[in-house]
Formats: C-alpha cells, sequence, structure tokens
C-alpha cells in the first residue's frame, strides 16, 4: 500500500501509472536511487513524477519544446497532494509532532516540492531542457489554524499571477478535521524565476491564461503587490530619520553592556538570544537539480528558530507565520552550511479590535530571523545565502522581554523587520 495518494484535479498524478512504475521511470540509466526517497514520502511522490515527465519531455522534439512561450491556464498545472493519516497511521506518525500536531517543518518541505512541481507543470514542456527553475522567495506562510493528524490532509497549489520571467504561485493546507476541510488551515505564497539554462539571464514564462472574474481578480492582486514589494525594496531609506532611530535603539541598551548587574530585567540583549547550527550538506539532501533542495533548508531554519523562541522566553512557542524567506545563492552538496538565528524584536500582548468591533487579546510574539551561510574554514571565507523571518506567539505567557540590539547593524535589521511587517498588515 503506498504512503499517500497524490491527485491533479481531475485525475490522479501519476495518471495510469503506479507509484513503483514512475519510481522505475525516475532512475536514471546507471540505477540511481531517486533524490525524493531521502526526503518525505511527499516529497519523493512529487519529484518521481517530475524525473518522469522531464524524461518524457528530454526526448520530444526540440522545434515542438523550444517553440517559446505558450499562454495556459492554472487548471494545467494546478496540483493536489493527500495525506491518508487516517488509513495509514505509519505516515501519520512521520508528520506528528511532540504536541500531537502536524509538523510544521515537514510541512514546509512538502510545499516546496509542490510549488516546484506546479511551476515546473506551467512550463513544460520548455523545463527542464530550455528554462531552469529557481525558488527566488517565499513571501508568506501563515498559520490560520493548528491541525494535527488524526483526521487526512491535502495540500493543493496553483499559478496566481506570471510576469516575464517570474511567477507567484499561491499554496493551501486542508484537513478534513478543521473546517470540515472546506477552508485551509495554511496559506502561502511562493515566487520563482525562469533562467536559461546556457547563460544564466532571465527567460519569458508562459503566460497566464484568465478565464473568470475571479481569476482576474487573484491576479491583479498579486500584481499590486508585486509592484509595491518592488517599489519598496527600490526606495531608498530616508537617512535621517533612520539614523535617529538606529542611534535611539543602540543607546537604550548601553546601560545594560556597561552596567550588566544593574540591567533591567525585563530586557536581554540580541546577543544574548543567539543559536546556532552547523552541518555538512549531504547527496542525500539534494534536489532534482543536484543541489541542497530548498525545503530542507526551510525546515532547518524553522526548527532552530523554534529552538531559539523558547530558549529565550522559557513558554513554548507557537508558530504563527514564515514572514519571508529569500534565496540569495544556492547550496550544493558537501558545502559546510552554518544557520545563525537571533530574537529581532518582540511585542507585548495587546488587546486589538477587529473589524467586526470585536475585543481580541492576542498574546506576545517572538520575531526570529535566521541567516544562513556557508563557510569555508580552509578559505577563511563564508557565503551569504539565505535570509530567513519566522513568527511565534507564546500563548501561555503573560510578558516578554524586550530585545534590545548593541550595533548600528543589529539596529537597522530591527528596523526594517519592523517596517517590512508593518507594510505587509496594512
Amino acid at each position: 500500500m503506498s504512503m499517500m495518494v497524490v491527485f491533479t484535479q481531475a485525475m490522479p498524478l501519476f495518471g495510469a501509472r503506479s507509484l513503483a512504475a514512475v519510481r522505475r521511470l525516475a532512475t536514471d540509466a546507471k540505477g540511481a536511487v531517486a533524490v525524493g526517497k531521502f526526503h518525505s514520502p511527499i516529497v519523493d511522490a512529487l519529484w518521481a513524477v517530475r524525473h518522469a515527465e522531464s524524461a518524457d519531455d528530454r526526448a520530444a522534439d526540440d522545434d515542438a519544446v523550444g517553440a517559446g512561450p505558450t499562454p495556459k491556464h492554472a487548471d494545467a498545472s494546478r496540483t493536489v497532494a493527500r495525506y491518508d493519516f487516517v488509513s495509514n497511521p505509519m505516515l501519520a506518525e512521520q508528520y506528528r509532532n511532540p504536541y500531537g500536531l502536524v509538523r510544521i517543518g515537514r510541512v514546509l518541505e512538502d510545499l516546496d516540492a509542490l510549488a516546484g512541481t506546479i511551476a515546473f507543470k506551467h512550463t513544460r514542456p520548455r523545463a527542464p531542457k530550455h528554462l531552469m527553475l529557481v525558488t527566488a522567495s517565499v513571501d508568506r506562510i501563515a498559520l490560520l489554524h493548528n491541525c494535527d493528524t488524526a483526521s487526512d490532509m491535502r495540500l493543493s497549489g496553483y499559478v496566481a499571477w506570471v510576469g516575464r520571467s517570474s511567477m507567484v504561485l499561491k499554496l493551501n493546507a486542508y484537513s478534513d478535521g478543521v473546517f470540515g476541510g472546506a477552508q485551509p488551515w495554511l496559506e502561502a505564497d511562493f515566487t520563482f524565476v525562469a533562467r536559461d539554462p546556457a547563460t544564466q539571464k532571465s527567460a519569458p514564462i508562459d503566460p497566464l491564461e484568465l478565464r473568470t472574474e475571479a481569476e482576474r481578480a487573484i491576479f491583479s492582486r498579486v500584481a499590486a503587490k508585486v509592484e509595491r514589494d518592488r517599489a519598496q525594496r527600490a526606495a531608498p531609506p530616508c537617512a535621517q530619520a533612520n539614523a535617529a532611530a538606529t542611534a535611539q535603539l543602540v543607546a537604550a541598551a548601553l546601560p545594560a553592556v556597561l552596567m550588566p548587574a544593574l540591567s533591567d530585567p525585563t530586557t536581554v540583549l540580541m546577543s544574548d538570544t543567539r543559536q546556532t547550527n552547523a552541518f555538512v550538506c549531504q547527496p542525500q539532501h539534494r534536489n532534482t537539480q543536484d543541489r541542497i533542495f530548498g525545503g530542507l533548508l526551510m525546515r532547518r531554519a524553522f526548527e532552530l528558530a523554534y529552538a531559539t523562541a523558547f530558549l529565550f522566553s522559557g513558554s513554548k512557542p507557537q508558530f504563527i507565520e514564515v514572514d519571508r524567506v529569500q534565496f540569495v545563492a544556492p547550496v550544493e552538496v558537501g558545502d559546510l552550511l552554518m544557520f545563525d538565528a537571533r530574537v529581532l524584536y518582540t511585542t507585548p500582548k495587546r488587546t486589538v479590535r477587529e473589524s467586526t468591533r470585536a475585543v481580541v487579546v492576542l498574546p506576545p510574539e517572538v520575531h526570529v530571523e535566521i541567516i544562513a551561510h556557508v563557510v569555508r574554514p580552509g578559505q577563511h571565507t563564508s557565503r551569504h545565502v539565505n535570509t530567513t523571518m519566522i513568527t511565534f506567539a507564546l500563548p501561555e505567557a503573560e510578558t516578554v522581554k524586550r530585545v534590545l540590539p548593541t550595533s548600528s547593524d543589529e539596529a537597522q535589521r530591527v528596523l526594517a523587520r519592523i517596517a517590512a511587517d508593518e507594510t505587509r498588515d496594512e
């Protein structure tokens, strides 16, 4: 019995092929093991299909494959992955965390694999022979409701917006035990870019065919957000205001630095929240392009962030959202990868009024930044590869310490993150 069932919108993702048959197609001529087998069952299934379809596309006629971008509807690449937790206790056990809920880190891996599969399907048959698809960023992964493994679950996703050489995918997670499976318990946005494999320059992506007003509305909303993000990245910060705010933050930390025995017990220096983790990237960590799987990097960053928030607060954190993952450079097999996590800032317990005029008490929050570097000790060099921002709530805590940056660099990172969070919430 297979460990899951994976469906597209109307038919099994494997078509008439069994999972075993697809895995055989995904194995190269030398008999190498398909790399997905070293990851989760869902990743294995998604990558096996991608391998098999890539083989079909590579064998296709060059005139057909290289004909150029062709408009496609979202249904052509819409994909659903189902987790049969109820009938398969072994699968459920692989996704259960110590508190009986779904392991978010595992889901992050699967979301990345699902997003890559959708992007691949949208650009078939030009990818992978004429296009190289790269995850540029994860713009947001938000938890809407807790989910356990007592009910079956599914992930689904589709292409929501396409520019010249980039596309935004919307992904959702559903559970039969949450809202009856009718509404998502988690939602995510992924951005992919296309590169020409020969020149490494940007390459055009197949346009998105829009058929309904609802599809046009989603496209317009995503397009507006893409433009806002682009303008925000291009806009230079106000140097004078930024310098004053930076100096104020650093000055607040001076008493704790100069007189640590007399420091305010409700504050902590940012450097004292730091946690690190390092490991050598193994061949089993690679993806279908023989580079380290981005989903694995997100899971490792999430797990370190969770531990950092727990050690900092002394209270069990509850995941709220991945604010952003910015992939700067690829990670290769054999690289020594170091994660550096620290609490950037905290938000105290507060009362807010929602649009329904209901008053809601929100628990304290911890905002953790995780920076990943590839380090080369023998060469005394390092290279920044990605940055992840994750927010946790502290539902069992009444208070949370204020974090004090001690350098201009730390203070500027805090200010930039707060500004980005405020802009996102508008």
